[in-house]
């Protein structure tokens, strides 16, 4: 999925300068986002469901995938405190 896998390196390179605990706090985000976005679920159609390993992504590639995008992976999708607050 062209979008996760660009929320990925994303977090790869920014993640290195994160304590342990900012770290899980900003991988849980991400895979709460990456979940809910439409590519999540044609991925699992073209892998699990119809078998076909043929995935229509909304992007060609990662490289197209705009910046707003990838950062709307790394917003918060609970209110209040974050969940792993405990952590950092």
């Amino acid at each position: 999925m062209p979008t996760a896998w660009r929320g990925r390196y994303f977090f790869n390179r920014i993640g290195r300068k994160l304590s342990l605990g900012q770290a899980l706090q900003m991988e849980y985000a991400l895979s709460l986002n990456c979940c809910r976005h439409p590519e999540f679920a044609e991925g699992v159609r073209a892998r699990l469901i119809d078998k076909d390993n043929r995935p229509g992504w909304h992007w060609p590639d990662a490289l197209h995938v705009p910046p707003a995008v990838v950062e709307a992976h790394f917003e918060p999708t609970w209110e209040g405190d974050h969940p792993l607050t405990g952590l950092a």
